[in-house]
């Protein structure tokens, strides 16, 4: 098996998704670990200009760019036609790890380009890469009671990931060229894909914002639940809630911050009357300052926050407020 570190890059318009940025930065993190090469493939119709491709993820660290060419390929991403374009594309190499943002056109493909190459599939999992150069990919199971673990280095078998968006930064860039491969795609016979709806998505703005308000179960009241978005407002960040909030109703689940939701990668984050569970906590990136609202002084969030307050949620939060210019 070629020891290679792959990306796949969906599009937005005419330029690469930033979820995919991501992505491929964190690739270039694992890439440079392993000692591989990171190759970024992108899909697009014959019009794409495959050379703009080239220059903007060499730029984020990739070694080779792959563009898939073909006039199904202007289609909303989706397993057909971007799927089977990228497994043709890969197969012969048999790469060690398959990337990609976790998007629902990333849902669609991952899975089932495992199925394809015979591989192992980890859906947004929390990566590792060891001092030895070994790649550990892991996702607690059963409400993060348990964490299973997967070492990619000891595998004979390619593997697929889905990257939850907003957990890393996209790479700021390197001095080089990606060498470039153009390959066309042959129009194939397939179902034809039909956009009933869209809708716009209400959490959006969790995915890039530097502060994050979140409201958690221990916030009792409408009022204190319109005091956490206030605050969210005022220090310019967007509002979210942990799992156990959005069941109880106090927001809905477009904001939930969780592993399994939205993972959020802000320079601030305030937690009001939240315990912190794994399964909320896996999802805010690791250095992220934490600012902790409880009434609890055992809450396990507390042993991981920067700084906490103790206290109820509606007299606390009023001050803060209060207190930002």
């Amino acid at each position: 098996m070629v020891a290679g570190v792959v990306v796949f890059i969906e599009r937005e318009g005419d330029r690469p998704a930033r979820a995919s940025l991501e992505v491929l930065g964190e690739g270039r993190l694992i890439a440079s670990t392993l000692g591989a090469p990171l190759v970024a493939v992108t899909a697009g119709p014959p019009d794409a200009d495959a050379r703009d491709d080239r220059d903007a993820l060499g730029r984020r660290g990739a070694d080779r760019v792959v563009a898939l060419r073909g006039a199904a390929l202007g289609a909303p991403t989706a397993w057909q036609p971007h799927g089977a374009a990228l497994y043709d594309a890969i197969e012969p190499a048999r790469p060690l790890l398959i990337l990609m943002a976790a998007t629902p056109a990333g849902r669609d493909i991952a899975p089932r380009l495992a199925a394809r190459l015979g591989g192992a599939f980890v859906a947004e999992p929390s990566i590792e890469c060891g001092p030895r150069g070994d790649l550990v990919l892991s996702r607690p199971l059963f409400h993060a009671r348990w964490l299973r673990r997967l070492t990619v280095t000891e595998i004979d078998r390619p593997v697929v990931a889905t990257v939850s968006t907003g957990a890393f930064a996209p790479s700021r860039g390197r001095a080089g060229d990606a060498q470039l491969q153009w390959i066309d795609v042959p129009v194939r016979a397939a179902a034809p894909l039909a956009v009933l709806d869209e809708t716009d998505d209400d959490g959006a703005d969790l995915d890039r914002a530097t502060v994050v308000v979140t409201v958690g179960a221990g916030v009792r009241s409408d009022r204190d639940v319109a005091l956490v978005r206030d605050l969210a407002e005022r220090l310019g960040g967007a509002f979210g809630a942990t799992g156990s909030a959005c069941a109880a109703g106090l927001a809905p689940r477009s904001r939930e911050v969780g592993v399994g939701a939205r993972h959020v990668a802000p320079r601030l984050y305030v937690a009001c009357a939240a315990s912190g569970s794994l399964a909320h906590l896996g999802a805010v990136a690791a250095d992220a300052e934490i600012v902790a609202i409880n009434t609890d002084p055992a809450a396990p969030i507390f042993r991981v926050a920067s700084y906490g307050v103790i206290g109820p949620v509606g007299d606390v939060v009023p001050a803060l407020i209060e207190a930002v210019p």
